[in-house]
């Protein structure tokens, strides 16, 4: 024994015989002993697995709380929860839910990062010294992959409905992308490949690059003839896929005008098929972009330099797309590439929460109105 039960008085009595227990044989009430301690049976609905809950900061806990009492997230979307964020990501995703249906050629999704995660993301970034997170809580996009779709096999189709459908369609995308998410477009692969081989200069001739091309792939023209302005340039992009008229001299660009909702309209009641539906999601594209809540719908604090696109068109599949993907990607991992797009904080008062939302809410109206349009272009 370690510690006798006996009661003393000042001292201990060192010629007292020893405390000894009475022998009592050992016994259980239900079961036999199996050794010298008997566990009692752990029925199966009991949890064999421990769980560590760490205690929220308090900034976050309030700003979650704010976003409930603001009236933009509702309680009753949360059934059960374990701490606060979890309750904020469960009712942010039924919002988002509301708000949004499956789309068909955007890929990208949202997430709720903390203070010290966007931190983590960032230490390693261009640019990332002049960013301090300092909001509890950021609304962050992700490109998680790459998807490449070729529209070249549409593009006569739409040439033949009306000879500015395709160019005007373009144009409306990189206006909506440049509102919301990258969207990579054809003119993007051809300012790459110029940049690789033209220096930097799609407006370039042959005459232009024939000797560089010479000191880098031989006199013989059969080893260079491919990476000639006029071989690549329409593999790349054509000239009415050319928005922005990178192929032209600076001298020459003219504003090259969209069609109007009306004209677009009149085009879908005087074509039929794809054209048709084309033109009419084109006119609805263009409606929500005359939306002053879209022009700073997705206002983001920080955007890194993200290696991948919600969505890319190309006009034709080729070996001049591969190789200038593989050259992206392998300079990204050398870098400080990242599958993030941007950073967003939440906002804390409930004014600016509920604008927030409002924002926010036509941002995901518009992006589903710019999927309806690219999925019209790349799909069988």
């Amino acid at each position: 024994m370690l510690l006798d039960p006996r009661t003393y008085g000042e001292g201990f009595a060192e010629d007292t015989p020893a405390y000894r227990e009475p022998c009592r044989t050992p016994v259980t009430r239900y079961e036999p002993p199996h050794d010298f301690l008997t566990l009692p049976r752990v029925g199966t609905a009991v949890e064999t697995k421990g769980r560590v809950h760490f205690q929220t900061e308090r900034s976050l806990s309030e700003l979650i709380a704010v976003q409930f009492s603001a009236g933009v997230l509702h309680a009753r979307d949360v059934r059960t929860f374990s701490d606060a964020p979890q309750a904020m990501a469960v009712a942010f995703g039924a919002w988002l839910a509301r708000q949004q249906k499956q789309w068909q050629a955007l890929h990208f999704q949202f997430l709720l990062y903390g203070t010290e995660a966007v931190k983590e993301i960032v230490e390693y970034q261009e640019h990332g010294d002049d960013f301090e997170p300092n909001i509890p809580l950021y609304l962050t996009v992700e490109f998680p992959d790459d998807h490449i779709y070729a529209i070249g096999h549409h593009a006569d189709e739409f040439r033949a409905a009306h000879p500015r459908l395709l160019s005007t369609a373009l144009r409306l995308i990189a206006k909506a992308s440049g509102r919301t998410v990258n969207v990579r477009l054809p003119n993007e692969f051809l300012e790459d490949f110029a940049c690789y081989f033209w220096d930097g200069d799609p407006s370039v001739s042959d005459a232009d690059v024939v000797k560089g091309l010479r000191a880098d792939f031989g006199r013989k023209k059969e080893d260079y003839a491919r990476y000639l302005p006029s071989v690549a340039a329409d593999q790349l992009c054509p000239v009415d896929m050319d928005i922005y008229q990178s192929r032209l001299k600076v001298s020459q660009r003219k504003a090259r005008r969209c069609l109007s909702i009306a004209s677009l309209r009149r085009v879908q009641r005087t074509t039929d098929g794809r054209s048709s539906r084309l033109a009419g999601e084109l006119a609805e594209l263009a409606r929500l972009l005359c939306d002053r809540r879209t022009v700073k719908a997705f206002n983001f604090e920080f955007m890194p330099e993200c290696v991948y696109a919600a969505c890319s068109l190309i006009a034709h599949e080729n070996d001049y797309i591969g190789r200038l993907l593989d050259d992206r990607y392998n300079f990204a991992a050398q870098g400080s590439g990242t599958t993030y797009y941007g950073f967003i904080p939440f906002q804390t008062n409930p004014d600016a929460i509920r604008r927030q939302y409002v924002d926010w809410a036509a941002g995901i109206r518009l992006l589903s109105q710019l999927d309806r349009v690219l999925a019209l272009l790349i799909k069988p």
